[in-house]
C-alpha cells in the first residue's frame, strides 16, 4: 500500500467568514479585513525574501487554501488554521460568503480555477466535497495517481482552459508519486485600465537600481489625473491606476528611501483603508504624469509548507500531527503546496482610443524606472488580489 499523503499544489479556492450577531455581506467583509490582509502582509514579506524581490504573489489563494483545508480538519489542526486564518466558523457566515464569492465580473480578467484530485482509491468525505463545490470555482476530480501522465496532462488542460492559457503545467507526473489527494489552483490577471495607456506612446527607457542603469524597459507614459499620495510609514509614493470595473485598481509603490525588500514588512504599519481614505482626505485627483513598465511576471512558489510553517501552520504538515479526517478516514497530511501566479500589465483598456491630457495644471511625476511594488486590491472587501515586486527589468 502506498504511503497516505496528502499534497497541494499552488493555492486554491475561496472561502471567507466572520463573528457578528448580524450576519450579512457588510459583517462578513467587515470581519475578514483584518485577518485577511495579516495574514497577506506576513506572507508577502516571506515570498519577498524567498524569491529576493521579484515575483508576483496571491496572498488571498494562499490564505484560501488554508481554509478549504480547515473544512477537512479536526481538533488542534483545525484551532490551529482558524488561528492563523483568522476564520470563525458560522453556516449562515459560510452562505454569505458564498455569494461573494462565486459574483462573477467579466470586465475585470482575472482567472482562476481550484481543482481538487482524489486519487480512486481514497474514499473522500461527501459532507467534505459538497462543501468544496458550492464554490463555482472549485472542481473536485478522480483520477486515477497510477496513470501519472494521463493524470498530469487531465489537469494541465482544465487549468489552462480555465485561465485562457496564462498558465501552463501547473502540474507534472511526480506530483502524483506516492499521493493520493491534490489540491491544484492557477490564477493570472490581465489588466483592463479605466484610462488605458496609448502604446504609440509607450517608448524604451534605462531601468536604474539606485543611480545605476541595469537594463532597459518598455515604458508606457500617459498624464491623466489619478489619485496619489506620499506615506512615510512605508516610505513609498503611491498611485492607483483604476480597473475598468472601478472596484479593482492596482497601487503602485515607489520607494522614496530604505530597500525594496523591505515594502511588505513595512506594510505592517498600514492597512489599505488607510491608504484609500488618505486618497479622499488629499481631494480631488492631482494631475499626473505617469511612467510604468509594461512587465509580464510569472512566478512558482514551492516551498510554501516552510513559509507557513514560520507563520504558525505546522499539523497539516506533519504525519504525526495532521488530523484531516474530515476528509478521509485514511492517515492524511500535506506534504507538497505550491503556488503558481501570472500578472500581465500592458497598456490595454477596454477605451483603447484615448487622447492625451493637455493642462495647464500643475502636475505629479510618477516615474517607476527604478524598482517598485504593486498590488492588485478588491477594493469593496480590502482585499488584495495580487502583489508583488518588479526588481529586475525586461524588454517586454
Amino acid at each position: 500500500m502506498r504511503p497516505h499523503i496528502l499534497i497541494i499544489v499552488l493555492t486554491s479556492s475561496c472561502y471567507f467568514t466572520a463573528e457578528s450577531k448580524v450576519c450579512n455581506k457588510y459583517a462578513v467583509t467587515t470581519y475578514l479585513k483584518r485577518p485577511l490582509y495579516e495574514f497577506s502582509v506576513k506572507i508577502l514579506d516571506r515570498v519577498t525574501q524567498e524569491t529576493g524581490g521579484h515575483f508576483v504573489f496571491s496572498p488571498v489563494y494562499s490564505w484560501l487554501q488554508l481554509v478549504n483545508i480547515a473544512e477537512g480538519a479536526e481538533r488542534l489542526t483545525l484551532n490551529e488554521l482558524r488561528n492563523v486564518t483568522g476564520r470563525y466558523w458560522k453556516r449562515c457566515m459560510r452562505r454569505i460568503l458564498r455569494v461573494i464569492l462565486n459574483r462573477e465580473n467579466n470586465q475585470t480578467k482575472i482567472r482562476s480555477k481550484s481543482l481538487v484530485i482524489v486519487d480512486r482509491l481514497l474514499r473522500v468525505k461527501k459532507p467534505f466535497k459538497k462543501r468544496l463545490e458550492l464554490l463555482k470555482t472549485v472542481k473536485v476530480e478522480s483520477l486515477d495517481f497510477d496513470a501519472a501522465d494521463a493524470s498530469s496532462d487531465k489537469v494541465n488542460e482544465i487549468l489552462s482552459n480555465a485561465t485562457e492559457g496564462d498558465i501552463l503545467n501547473a502540474v507534472d507526473p511526480d506530483d502524483f508519486n506516492q499521493t493520493l489527494l491534490l489540491m491544484s489552483d492557477a490564477i493570472s490577471f490581465n489588466n483592463a485600465w479605466l484610462k488605458p495607456f496609448i502604446p504609440a506612446y509607450t517608448k524604451n527607457e534605462i531601468f536604474y537600481h539606485g543611480t545605476t542603469p541595469i537594463g532597459e524597459v518598455n515604458m508606457m507614459t500617459q498624464t491623466e489625473h489619478f489619485n496619489y499620495v506620499k506615506i512615510d510609514k512605508i516610505n513609498a509614493e503611491i498611485l492607483e491606476l483604476p480597473c475598468i470595473d472601478e472596484n479593482h485598481s492596482m497601487l503602485i509603490f515607489l520607494p522614496t528611501e530604505g530597500r525594496i525588500i523591505d515594502l511588505f514588512y513595512d506594510f505592517k504599519r498600514i492597512r489599505l483603508a488607510n491608504i484609500f481614505n488618505m486618497f479622499k482626505k488629499s481631494g480631488d485627483a492631482p494631475l499626473v504624469n505617469v511612467r510604468v513598465p509594461r512587465f509580464e511576471i510569472m512566478t512558482d512558489v514551492i516551498n510554501l509548507p516552510e513559509l507557513l510553517s514560520d507563520m504558525g501552520v505546522t499539523r497539516i504538515f506533519d504525519p504525526n500531527q495532521a488530523d484531516l479526517k474530515g476528509i478521509s478516514e485514511y492517515s492524511i497530511n500535506v506534504s507538497i503546496m505550491r503556488q503558481k501566479a501570472r500578472i500581465r500589465v500592458t497598456e490595454e483598456g477596454v477605451n483603447a482610443v484615448a487622447e492625451p491630457t493637455i493642462s495647464n495644471e500643475v502636475s505629479i511625476d510618477f516615474v517607476a524606472n527604478r524598482p517598485f511594488g504593486f498590488m492588485l486590491v478588491q477594493k469593496s472587501t480590502e482585499i488584495p488580489l495580487f502583489a508583488g515586486i518588479y526588481l529586475w527589468p525586461s524588454v517586454y
